[in-house]
């Protein structure tokens, strides 16, 4: 004898949100990686016009309208979760690597990090030109060359790729 009881009202309005919020997010994704989304061809078509509303009491609706669709039928929200949670870690992976490229390069235009952020360089990008990087790396030291930091940065990313 389970005692199998509905959920209660604050259950359901947290699952409500959940399902608003994972709606919100895909309006709010670049439109490439909309594109890509996994989605049924119905809720597909509901994205798109709620993409294309700018009023805000008219996009509130829609966005209403299909988080009760995602509710209803739980099994279309499923692979666009995981699929924003993919694209998060991605992000957070690729600004992770654009702090140390920051990192690497503030350390190559300080005079005293030099040598060692050099060898570091070298260690990691086998490709790239040491004697360009060094000339650019001190030309910054000499006269804050602001064109020469941004260029060290564009070399360093561009071997990372």
């Amino acid at each position: 004898m389970t005692d199998e009881r509905p959920p209660s009202r604050s259950a359901m309005k947290r699952a409500a949100k959940k399902f608003e919020e994972l709606v919100q997010a895909t309006l709010l994704m670049p439109e490439a990686r909309f594109l890509k989304a996994p989605l049924a061809e119905e809720l597909r078509e509901e994205f798109v016009l709620a993409r294309k509303l700018k009023a805000d009491s008219s996009r509130k609706r829609q966005v209403l309208h299909l988080a009760s669709m995602l509710r209803q039928q739980p099994e279309l929200a499923e692979p666009l979760e995981s699929y924003l949670q993919g694209t998060s870690q991605t992000d957070r992976e690729q600004t992770l690597a654009f702090h140390r490229l920051e990192q690497l390069r503030d350390r190559l235009c300080d005079p005293a990090s030099l040598p060692e952020a050099m060898a570091e360089v070298r260690e990691q990008f086998p490709a790239l030109e040491y004697r360009a990087l060094e000339r650019l790396a001190l030309s910054v030291h000499r006269s804050q060359d602001k064109r020469a930091y941004r260029e060290i940065f564009r070399r360093l990313r561009d071997a990372l790729s």
